[in-house]
């Protein structure tokens, strides 16, 4: 499944939010939080969250490539196979960013025929919907974040915690 969407935003405010959620998320399972630079083929292991069936199953996450501000891969493996997803983020000519969102999902067990057809078809319903909310939300972040940065007030405060 791949998405193609235009933002409002810089390719490395795109990627400023990205790293933030991977860093925290990183440090929630693992209790270390490591430096931007060494992302690049991290590995570790994390427990579903949620109330689901799946939640507390483990969950092994390797970043497949960092290379900021413009591409992020990662694999995550479940018990019940792969999903791999890719942000490719360069800028358009207006200095906003084009991102390019690639997702893939790979079963250990073969679903063919009639039903893995529908399976298929509702599986990828669900990932480009949820993909959508999910770049909405990193856009949403990144243009808050900007706001802050340009607050006359804001800066002032900064300026006096000094």
């Amino acid at each position: 499944m791949q998405l193609v969407r235009s933002l409002k935003i810089t390719p490395e405010e795109f990627f400023d939010a990205v790293e933030t959620s991977v860093l925290y998320d990183i440090e929630e399972a693992t209790g270390k939080r490591p430096k931007p630079e060494k992302l690049n083929g991290f590995r570790y292991e994390r427990h579903e969250k949620g109330s689901g069936r799946d939640a507390g199953k483990p969950v092994k996450v390797k970043i497949k490539e960092y290379r900021a501000p413009s591409v992020y891969e990662v694999r995550f493996k479940y018990s019940t196979g792969s999903n791999t997803m890719r942000y490719e983020v360069e800028p358009d000519e207006h200095g906003n960013c084009l991102l390019v969102y690639t997702e893939t999902y790979k079963a250990t067990i073969k679903n063919e025929g009639f039903w893995g057809k529908v399976n298929t078809f509702i599986y990828e319903r669900r990932v480009r919907s949820r993909a959508r909310k999910t770049i909405d939300q990193i856009a949403s972040y990144a243009l808050r974040h900007r706001q802050t940065k340009k607050n006359p007030l804001l800066e002032g405060l900064e300026a006096d915690d000094k």
